[in-house]
């Protein structure tokens, strides 16, 4: 780091890095965990490298052996190649049974076994001017060694997810306490894959080529696509046959929400509602509106905005994904007419709103078109008891919620948000299901965060957040500061919804492609209604009888 003169190199000082390693080839690594870039810096050539390599979720370095960095994410130890910058994963911490420790230094001695040293114990001290110290002790007992006998074995229990939590890692360090010959291993793609599309297609990839995984943990995946290939096991037969699982501890209607035809391929842990929140004094006393309450309204205040993103695409995608798309496209499942009056009154309404850019939509001010009186009707998603308190608090008292009707009935949407599957090539499934039913029971910190199916779980999380919520909560939200307050009627009103809510069919995603290409062409005034319908129809004619 001295050039001859003792002055520190002025293009390591410029680059301003502050973690890092000496590597094994004597170079200096740096990793920045904001842009999660690695980089390489020769002391004699004064060389630097500002992006060596990528590390998902890079959070500390340190040297390996020969040719090789460690670098740990928090959850999982990565391997970086320093001749060609390669990233590979070596273990998740689970695996080897460090869930809950602060890991302090990792390193590989010379019989090239790797070496953990995490923290023992930890104080903070809290000095005059208020400056708070936090010391932690390290001692030799601390020290935990992984050679080749410990490694992760190929025959085990496999468990792939977008990302892990907290709760699901308890479960899985009980059930290995429970079960000390069994081994688990679990693939986060979060930690592989920084764009959103690359991780779900790489994903879509390893289902559909049989990657060995036993437990998926899926989250916005379209689970039909795969169960109609054979890729995913039916759970009624164990729901059905298993008579330690009592139905009546969960709510049915969002535990079995993707049951189809008898099956069921998924197991729903929490959900996420969607209705839609507008002016009681406009749309009147009803529990539920329809897109036919919604024009009328329309037709006699025209003036009623439609609150979303302000972007035609939006209309089309709240309306038609976000509801019961039977409604538009003719009254039978899997089935299409866009020859209707609701789809053409649905891309005439969409009309009346821009197409805007993705800069135009992140700039569009929802708050402040609610908070200016002028929002009378929105789309509103509730992901769990405290997003409704705060959908309530933006809204002033003036926008009231309402369910959405549909042909099976008016109420709210309800969307899986974390569902567990099994797969039919797993060679552990008795052993996935004892795992997939301790995860709809297991217990969370996040209350209020989500809406539980496990009915002991979402009323104890119903109440905890009415505790501290009653007497008035100030929370940050959308740059000011706002008090939400919860009374009794909101925690009946929450209650009612999760025994009432349905789960509404979805366009499949290929169709809802196709509409989105083709009504862009009506959108921009370079096709007809008229031309682009008939269009949409014979193209998705043509999917349909191709997959048939």
């Amino acid at each position: 780091m001295l050039d001859k003169e003792f002055k520190f190199k002025k293009t390591l000082l410029d680059a301003g890095f502050g973690r890092g390693c000496i590597g094994p080839d004597g170079m200096l690594y740096f990793l920045d965990d904001r842009s999660e870039t690695v980089a390489k810096y020769d002391p004699k050539s004064d060389k630097l490298t500002e992006d060596f390599t990528t590390v998902i979720s890079g959070f500390s370095i340190y040297p390996g052996g020969e040719d090789e960095l460690l670098v740990s994410t928090g959850k999982s130890l990565k391997k970086v190649d320093t001749k060609t910058g390669d990233v590979t994963n070596l273990f998740e911490f689970a695996e080897v049974n460090l869930i809950t420790y602060s890991i302090d230094c990792i390193y590989r001695d010379e019989e090239k076994d790797l070496h953990i040293i995490f923290e023992k114990d930890n104080s903070s001290v809290t000095l005059q001017d208020g400056t708070t110290v936090v010391t932690s002790c390290l001692a030799s007992d601390d020290i935990k060694r992984y050679d080749k006998e410990n490694a992760p074995h190929s025959d085990e229990i496999r468990i792939a997810c977008v990302s892990m939590n907290s709760d699901l890692r308890t479960v899985i360090s009980d059930y290995k306490l429970a079960h000390p010959d069994v081994r688990v291993k679990i693939k986060s793609y979060m930690d592989d894959y920084k764009d959103t599309s690359d991780m779900y297609a790489a994903i879509d990839r390893d289902i559909i080529d049989n990657v060995n995984y036993d437990i998926w943990i899926l989250s916005g995946l379209d689970v039909n696509k795969y169960s109609s290939k054979g890729l995913f096991e039916d759970l009624m037969p164990y729901i059905e046959n298993d008579s330690s699982f009592d139905l009546s501890e969960y709510y049915e209607n969002a535990l079995l929400s993707k049951k189809k035809d008898g099956k069921l391929y998924q197991l729903t842990a929490s959900v996420t509602f969607s209705g839609y929140a507008a002016d009681r004094e406009v749309f009147g006393d009803a529990k539920a509106l329809s897109f036919e309450d919604i024009m009328a309204a329309r037709k006699k205040y025209y003036d009623i905005p439609f609150i979303s993103r302000g972007d035609c695409n939006t209309v089309i995608n709240e309306f038609l994904h976000n509801n019961d798309y039977r409604v538009f496209l003719g009254d039978k499942e899997d089935a299409y007419d866009f020859d209707t009056k609701e789809f053409r009154e649905l891309l005439e309404l969409a009309a009346e709103y821009p197409s805007l850019t993705r800069e135009d939509m992140r700039n569009f001010d929802i708050e402040g078109e609610i908070r200016s009186g002028d929002a009378h009707f929105r789309f509103v998603i509730y992901t769990g008891a405290l997003d409704y308190l705060l959908e309530k608090t933006r809204g002033c008292g003036k926008l009231t919620p309402y369910g959405i009707s549909s042909l099976d009935g008016n109420a709210f949407d309800m969307t899986p948000n974390q569902s567990f599957a099994i797969a039919s090539d797993s060679t552990h499934k008795e052993e996935a299901w004892e795992m997939l039913k301790a995860f709809l029971d297991a217990s969370t910190d996040v209350y209020g965060l989500e809406f539980r199916v496990n009915r002991e779980l979402f009323k104890e999380d119903i109440e905890r957040q009415y505790e501290s919520s009653k007497d008035g909560l100030t929370l940050a939200f959308n740059g000011g500061m706002s008090e939400i307050r919860m009374d009794r009627e909101d925690v009946d009103f929450l209650l009612a919804i999760m025994e009432e809510a349905i789960c509404l069919p979805r366009p499949d995603d290929t169709v809802y492609d196709i509409v989105k290409e083709e009504t862009a062409f009506y959108f921009a005034g370079e096709k007809s209604l008229d031309e682009v319908i008939n269009i949409i129809q014979k193209r998705v004619n043509l999917y349909q009888e191709e997959n048939r």
